[in-house]
Order: structure tokens, then sequence, then C-alpha cells
């Protein structure tokens, strides 16, 4: 597993970053608000895009190492 800090755009970057990748973890929150409904949530929009499998865990779910 590796950690990457980038700016810019959010999808364009974890797009970029996954271009090797086997799988993208993401953790999703739900609509923020129309303006989300109306473009989709950044979650969405890698799904749509991403070059690998996408795992969309709903936030606050806690795993623990002996579920891995």
């Amino acid at each position: 597993m590796e950690e990457l800090r980038r700016e810019g755009d959010v999808v364009a970057e974890i797009l970029n970053a996954a271009q090797d990748a086997d799988l993208i973890v993401m953790a999703t929150e739900g609509r923020q608000g129309v303006i989300d409904a109306m473009r989709g949530s950044v979650t969405e929009r890698v799904v749509r895009d991403a070059p690998c499998p996408v795992l969309a865990v709903p936030a606050g779910v806690k795993v623990t190492s002996d579920e891995c």
C-alpha cells in the first residue's frame, strides 16, 4: 500500500495516481447538496473513469486487522 499526497483536481489526481494500480479504495460520504447531486460525487466520477476496480466503503465503517 502506498499513500500519495497531491494538489489539483481531486478526480484527475486520483485517476493519474491509479494508472498502475490494481485497486482504488475510497470512502463514500453521500451527497453534500444539490450541486454534488448534479455533477456526481468524487467516488462516482472515479468509478466511471478508473483504469482498475474501485472499492467504495461507506464512511464510518471500521475494519480491524483481524478482518483483513
